[in-house]
């Protein structure tokens, strides 16, 4: 039953909108294309990034990201005006944006513009490749305007590959612990939460190629190690290096948790099984009831097929 616990979980927690977000990623970058590029497009030129670009984000994300590109002739402009020029480029994305939505909430904050759709917002993040960096220069509006550097392309990369040698284990893993920050008010980002799973993994190749059926030790040991870190600033992200800053303790609770799971891997029971791991991740985690209520559609379903 431990499987199918872990099973129906994952299946609870995936993103359900998935759809919508695309068509406002589409929406989005079909004007941007046609205003900076004059080309008709609802892909070129952008890349969803962050929790949604690197494929761990779970039901309710309300934050989603995306970098667009634009010509780099338009870096040097902006970069050689008077006064904030990442400012007055955010303003220019912004102005463009209002085009297509007029009557939606459309505002600069800092480094992006963010555009308010019902349940979450997008985060666009206008950028220009830099080939010599391998990164995007991104304008930072606070301060009197500067422009940084991100190297989103390298973490999803060093994400990805994790996932391929953990037997997807990896991601898997990031989207329970997002449940189980929501849960329990965990003060922690999703990048922060990715990069400590890819050290988990770095470190402990155990759980390399474990099924569902495993997940009772794996969660044991993944909070087990999170409550041993010591507290840090920040954190090196995979891949890019970039500093994850910490903007809380979290040891604690992962010690709670590591503890809650390994009464949970103890129990004799099914049914207290899951009551305890509903205590660390919350509602989504299922019942026993609703296991079996699928296992039951299931077999009923199956009646009505044919060989």
């Amino acid at each position: 039953m431990s499987s199918a616990l872990f099973t129906k979980f994952r299946a609870n927690i995936a993103v359900s909108n998935a759809a919508d977000i695309a068509t406002s990623y589409a929406n989005i970058s079909t004007r941007l294309n046609k205003d900076f590029w004059n080309l008709q497009s609802d892909t070129a030129h952008r890349r969803q990034v962050g929790s949604y670009g690197r494929g761990t984000a779970i039901h309710g994300i309300s934050d989603l990201d995306m970098v667009f590109e634009l010509p780099s002739a338009m870096y040097e402009q902006y970069r050689k005006r008077e006064g904030n020029g990442p400012s007055q480029l955010l303003q220019a994305v912004r102005q463009s944006l209002l085009t297509r939505y007029p009557r939606t909430e459309v505002k600069g904050d800092g480094q992006v513009v963010v555009v308010r759709f019902g349940g979450y917002v997008v985060e666009v993040l206008p950028a220009f490749w830099e080939e010599a960096s391998d990164g995007y220069r991104f304008p930072d509006a606070n301060d009197g305007g500067s422009w940084r550097l991100c190297k989103p392309i390298k973490e999803m990369e060093a994400v990805d590959a994790r996932n391929a040698r953990t037997n997807r284990n990896y991601k898997h893993v990031c989207k329970m612990l997002r449940a189980w920050k929501n849960a329990n008010g965990v003060n922690m980002g999703g990048l922060l939460i990715d990069t400590i799973v890819y050290n988990f993994f770095s470190q402990d190749s155990t759980y390399d190629t474990a099924t569902y059926a495993s997940y009772d030790a794996l969660l044991v040991s993944v909070f087990s190690f999170m409550g041993g870190l010591e507290h840090q600033d920040y954190w090196a992200a995979p891949g890019s290096g970039q500093r994850v800053h910490s903007t809380g303790k979290f040891q604690s609770k992962a010690k709670k948790a590591a503890a809650k799971c390994a009464e949970a891997k103890d129990a004799d029971k099914e049914p207290r099984k899951a009551r305890l791991y509903r205590e660390v991740f919350g509602r989504s985690f299922p019942s026993t009831s609703q296991v079996a209520t699928r296992a039951n559609e299931s077999v009923d379903a199956s009646r009505y097929t044919t060989e």
